[in-house]
């Protein structure tokens, strides 16, 4: 009886444990359904942030490739020496950017450097977002002996042309060093001709290299020394970008940050290349510096006739309209005057009015003459005449 009693004990006990059990299983399966399907979402941004840098990581190989470097050089695998000590271009590349912030104002961004294994070895690159502008050949172990003038004493080597001028040059041993420099001719090691050569590149690309990042840098730097400045004088931002570019384009320093946004205040709502001649004439004594040699500005000037032309041609507040025609033959005579003279200084002084058109075609020349006209200048300036432009000549021929 005993033994029947304790087994009906244990039957009670395990059927109350299992209704238990099956309470507390849906009791539990509620809450999980509820948690799922009724409460929000604590952190519903925080989840979408998460999908979103997902999202982000994953496409980071891709989107890598849409950045193109402002500047950039690539060396060929002869050449990648010159990336690591002790030959490093960093430092010279570190002082190039240094002097384009003295001379032109211009920041100008890092400088990338990169092997090209699949070009030839010996040849650099050098680019401006992300195009190959210039190219040249660099030997590690030679020197590059340059002729300043015709037929000099001939030396052994591999004959090429001096990349930033194209003169006359040959790669030449170190042994023959002294002897080269005793002839007459320059004589530079290869970094000092890839350095040459890109600064040069900068400079003729400095409209390029100056973008909009260099614009906010140009207006935050001159909002520091003279907010108010800032403030009044440049209500549209594009127009000055264009400005600034004018200015870089010939060679003018954009450092003076001050005086040139209040000569913009003054004329801001003209044209930009009105604009421009306005702020050139208001910084004349930096383009006199800028293009004066010790003993004064070396010129050519304009014959009376064709003075009397370009100002027949000169409208009261607008530059001169000058034909095809005119225009090639005034390109032509300058060429040929500057092959003649080969002065390194000379500049073109012409009227005012027709220098932005005459500067126009400038650049189909290289290396490029500055085109001034005389009322850009201080009249301290000592000019010195070193020819005379006619375009009679090369009407006739």
């Amino acid at each position: 009886m005993d033994i029947w009693n304790s087994i009906n004990t244990i039957i009670l006990v395990i059927v109350a444990l299992s209704i238990l059990w099956e309470k507390l299983a849906a009791k539990s399966k509620i809450n999980v359904h509820s948690t799922q399907s009724i409460e929000p979402d604590p952190n519903p941004e925080e989840k979408e942030s998460q999908e979103e840098t997902i999202h982000t990581e994953d496409q980071k190989p891709h989107t890598q490739f849409l950045f193109v470097e402002p500047i950039g050089i690539e060396l060929g695998l002869a050449l990648v020496p010159l990336a690591n000590p002790p030959k490093n271009i960093q430092n010279m590349v570190a002082s190039i950017r240094k002097q384009f912030a003295l001379e032109l104002g211009l920041s100008i961004p890092r400088i990338h450097i990169h092997d090209h294994l699949s070009g030839p070895e010996n040849e650099y690159r050098l680019l401006i977002r992300g195009n190959t502008i210039e190219t040249g050949v660099l030997y590690l172990d030679q020197f590059l002996a340059i002729s300043p003038e015709p037929n000099l004493p001939p030396l052994k080597g591999i004959k090429t042309k001096e990349p930033v001028f194209s003169l006359d040059a040959i790669w030449i041993d170190a042994e023959q060093k002294s002897e080269a420099m005793k002839h007459g001719y320059t004589v530079v090691d290869p970094i000092q001709v890839l350095v040459t050569h890109l600064s040069k590149t900068i400079r003729w690309h400095a409209t390029t290299i100056f973008d909009y990042n260099a614009l906010e840098l140009f207006i935050q730097q001159a909002g520091q020394y003279s907010p108010f400045a800032v403030k009044s004088c440049i209500p549209d931002p594009q127009k000055l970008f264009i400005v600034l570019r004018n200015l870089l384009s010939e060679g003018i320093s954009i450092r003076d940050q001050q005086s040139i946004i209040e000569s913009f205040g003054t004329v801001n709502h003209l044209e930009p290349d009105v604009i421009t001649e306005h702020i050139r004439k208001n910084l004349k004594y930096q383009i006199k510096e800028s293009f004066e040699s010790p003993d004064g500005i070396h010129a050519l000037i304009f014959d009376d006739e064709l003075r009397s032309t370009l100002n027949s041609l000169q409208k009261e507040s607008s530059p001169c309209s000058l034909s095809p025609e005119t225009n090639t033959a005034i390109i032509n005579a300058v060429e040929r005057l500057i092959h003649e003279i080969k002065h390194p200084d000379l500049v073109v002084l012409c009227p005012p009015l027709c220098r932005t058109s005459l500067q126009a075609v400038r650049s189909q020349f290289k290396p490029s003459i500055p085109f001034l006209s005389r009322d850009e200048l201080p009249s301290t300036a000592t000019i010195i005449t070193e020819g005379t432009i006619s375009i009679s000549t090369e009407n006739n021929g």
